[in-house]
């Protein structure tokens, strides 16, 4: 074959044949208008010359025959309108035949020819006959290639699709017809490149891969076939497609007509000739790529069984997918014998494509639900793993994605991770960015509602955070996160605690002790997210078994079960596995030295949110009601690590005087401590409210120091003493302004002794109105003095007014205490 024209050449060329094309197309248009079939015929000839052009590269010539083929179909609807109005089709076919040229008139006797066997089958043998013989004239590669193309998407709706006795018509007919065009377009397509070498040579069957498809169109019609069966198909179909293949002798040929045979026909054409098939893989030639031929059948295997597969799948569904795992053991074997002639190749292994490989026979193998998937599963990670330790380099960033993508595949079925013998060190060959995405998505499989695997003991734990270690601990290789990132890595972390669960509250004892220990290899900045997390799961653990061992002990009233926290976590609850009031004492002691290890952690780096946490736990001690007294010094405990953060840590004021504030409110609430411990307590938070630099608040902690002595020990000395020390630091406090408010805090407070049902404190009316008229002068005064912005005042006036008005009510109302009527009283 002669050397193409330049690129410069070439363009010039195909732009001055689509310019003849056009000009051709405008008269073929004319002559139609005008129902002249002659010129018509003469019109079309000169066009379809165009296509006797030997001097295009396969590419360009495929342009110019678009443009031809589009105006083909226009003069095929006028030959077709011809006929209808009375012209006989064997006529036209006939006439064609006067054509000057062989190009030109084989496109219009396949077009006329066509015609013809659409409206007289009798004529089918002959004029495919003809046409098979006329079109073998044709030996330029390319023109014969596209030619025949043309004969085929033709005469598609044309060629006997069944037997017609009556008629002569034999389905075998147009199986060879196809056949035989086919073997023909593949010699043409092989010849494009077969007698040049080098560069040109490369540049030839670049060209050729653009045009297979051309050659894949008489496989898909093939594959199309509505009479085509599974026998046919393998004694006959199958049996010459190999035999083209094998005698075509060309790389590209092979590796495209097998490609084409595994994704034109049906799965359960392929299931049923599967040896054929890989025996056929074997004979091909050395540089065929049979891993990518392996890899294309497993994934169209494995999507089949996925289709036919669900909780809606027919009798017939359910034999497909029988009949598709059943060649499972077939492929087994000559995946094995890939990967020992790869092993024995080692010099030039392609592990990128040996990946692949192992991935789409891996998605495959998942989706064979027989009793020994597991078996299957490791075999292939064993595979990989020796693939990897073979090559013995570094995995490149392809190689590294392609692993990746096979470790994805497990994942997505209800697999067990722990079973997996070799999925751990095959993650160690991956880098860190890949490492850490795995990581996400082993936790997310984990998550998902539809998982069938259960974090129900300390030692899948175990192995699961050897899996995801990228995010537990700081790696060598690790790579900048930005803040987003790496929380989201460590709330997904998180998320584990919640899905790890045994109906043994003891096993979850071990699990929680494991995450703890887990978590500690962290750094920082993950340990402030993952042991807070952890803590406050080991909390609500605490809630459901207190209250379901209490449920037990018939200690909870049915209007508190009412309540749905408490039902669910009732309900949460296996109460057969605690056998004893002992072993429950043991089991929550355990417990708690569990969180007393944990938030001694967390305050080495986080003070706050232990303290926190401290108070949380000695609150949740507090709600125990079997065997209380056991519990008093798992709650002492709490409040004492709570107190020795607040003492330790040097907080700023604010923080300082909230921290005190919620300890109080804590203490009011724990009825589990003895008097003396809680006045210990008390005499703690009593010193360091003196110690404060705000008089502000001095006055609010003695307040709420106060409320304590009167909510809990119900001691009207000690609370009048918290009073009148509240009152000598609001006095104090009035060297600022501002502070005002503190009396009228103190007057809400009184009010709120004198409403009690208990007049535990007694309130005389004349210390409220010794109160209400020192705010008054304190006012006026304001008013009067400050010369600074005093916007400040209308708050605590307005909160004040809201006050007398309050009182004014209770004066009115029915039921009010006699000391109401002494209040403001007019003189």
């Amino acid at each position: 074959m002669s050397t193409f024209l330049s690129d410069e050449d070439q363009e010039r060329a195909l732009d001055k044949s689509l310019k003849k094309v056009k000009a051709q197309s405008f008269h073929i248009h004319s002559s139609i208008e005008k129902n002249n079939l002659r010129q018509c015929l003469k019109e079309t000839h000169t066009m379809l010359a165009e296509l006797r052009n030997e001097d295009l590269s396969p590419k360009n010539y495929y342009h110019l025959f678009t443009a031809v083929f589009d105006e083909m179909l226009l003069v095929e609807d006028f030959f077709k309108e011809e006929i209808n109005r009375g012209r006989k089709a064997h006529d036209v076919y006939e006439s064609v035949q006067q054509a000057k040229y062989l190009i030109p008139r084989l496109y219009l006797m396949i077009i006329a020819g066509g015609l013809t066997m659409e409206r007289d089958h009798s004529t089918i043998e002959e004029i495919t006959s003809d046409l098979l013989g006329m079109i073998k004239g044709v030996q330029n590669p390319t023109r014969g290639l596209f030619t025949r193309y043309f004969l085929l998407k033709r005469l598609k709706d044309k060629l006997p699709d069944k037997d017609n006795e009556e008629e002569g018509i034999r389905f075998d007919d147009t199986l060879k017809f196809i056949l035989q065009n086919l073997e023909e377009m593949n010699r043409l397509w092989i010849r494009i490149s077969s007698d040049v070498e080098g560069s040109e040579k490369l540049l030839r069957d670049k060209e050729r891969v653009e045009l297979k498809i051309l050659v894949g169109e008489s496989i898909n019609r093939l594959a199309s076939l509505d009479s085509l069966t599974i026998e046919i198909y393998e004694k006959e179909v199958l049996p010459s497609l190999i035999q083209i293949i094998l005698e075509s002798n060309d790389i590209l040929s092979q590796q495209y007509i097998m490609e084409c045979i595994i994704h034109a026909f049906s799965d359960t054409y392929n299931i049923k000739c599967i040896e054929l098939i890989l025996n056929t893989f074997s004979r091909l030639l050395p540089e065929v790529d049979i891993k990518e031929l392996f890899i294309s059948l497993s994934e169209k295997l494995a999507k089949f069984i996925s289709i036919h597969t669900g909780e809606d799948a027919t009798e017939e569904d359910k034999q497909l997918i029988s009949s598709a795992i059943g060649v499972y053991p077939i492929l087994v074997q000559y995946f094995d014998r890939l990967q020992k002639e790869t092993f024995m190749q080692a010099i030039d292994m392609d592990v990128c494509k040996l990946l692949d490989l192992n991935a789409a026979f891996l998605k495959f193998a998942t989706k064979c639900t027989d009793n020994d998937i597991m078996s299957s599963i490791n075999h292939i990670l064993t595979s990989t793993l020796q693939c990897i330790k073979q090559y013995n380099k570094p995995l490149s960033s392809d190689a590294i994605k392609k692993l990746d993508k096979l470790l994805e595949v497990p994942l997505q079925g209800s697999f067990s991770l722990f079973e997996m013998v070799d999925y751990g060190e095959l993650i160690t060959y991956m880098d860190y960015s890949n490492r850490r995405s795995l990581s996400i998505n082993i936790i997310e499989s984990l998550l998902n509602p539809d998982s069938k695997e259960k974090l129900d003991s300390a030692e899948k734990i175990e192995k699961l955070f050897k899996l995801i270690k990228p995010l537990i601990a700081e790696s060598e290789d690790a790579e900048e996160e930005d803040k987003y990132t790496f929380e989201n890595g460590q709330s997904e972390v998180c998320k584990l605690i919640h899905v790890a669960k045994s109906e043994d509250p003891h096993i979850v004892l071990q699990i929680y002790d494991c995450f703890k220990n887990i978590f500690v290899e962290g750094d920082a900045k993950r340990q402030k997210i993952t042991l807070p997390a952890l803590a406050s799961c080991i909390i609500s653990f605490c809630h459901k078994v207190t209250l379901g061992y209490d449920n037990k002990n018939n200690l909870i009233s049915e209007e508190i079960k009412k309540n749905p926290y408490v039902r669910e976590n009732i309900e949460a609850f296996n109460a057969s596995k605690i056998e004893s009031n002992e072993d429950f004492n043991k089991l929550m002691l355990d417990v708690y030295k569990v969180l007393n290890e944990l938030n001694a952690l967390i305050a080495e780096n986080y003070p706050e949110t232990a303290l926190k946490l401290n108070l949380i736990c000695a609150s949740q001690v507090n709600s125990i009601q079997s065997d209380r007294n056991n519990f008093q010094q798992a709650c002492v405990t709490f409040i004492n690590a709570a107190l020795q953060i607040y003492q330790d840590e040097k907080y700023d004021e604010e923080l300082k005087y909230n921290f005190l504030s919620e300890i109080c409110g804590y203490l009011i609430k724990l009825n589990i401590l003895s008097k003396e411990n809680l006045e210990k307590f008390i005499k703690i938070l009593m010193d360091s409210a003196n110690k404060m630099v705000k008089r502000g608040d001095q006055f609010n902690a003695m307040i709420n120091i106060g409320q304590i002595y009167y909510t809990v020990f119900k001691d009207e000395k000690k609370v009048t003493d918290c009073m009148h020390k509240a009152r000598k630091f609001a006095d104090f406090a009035m060297t600022n302004p501002q502070n005002l408010i503190l009396f009228v805090d103190l007057l809400n407070k009184f009010l709120y002794f004198i409403n009690a049902e208990e007049d535990l404190v007694k309130i005389e009316a004349e210390q409220v109105n010794e109160i209400i008229e020192l705010i008054k002068n304190h006012i006026q005064t304001i008013k009067r003095e400050v010369t600074v912005d005093s916007k400040f005042l209308p708050p605590i006036e307005n909160y004040f007014n809201f006050t007398i008005e309050y009182i004014e009510r209770k004066k009115s109302s029915d039921n009010h205490k006699a000391v109401y009527d002494e209040i403001l009283k007019s003189e």
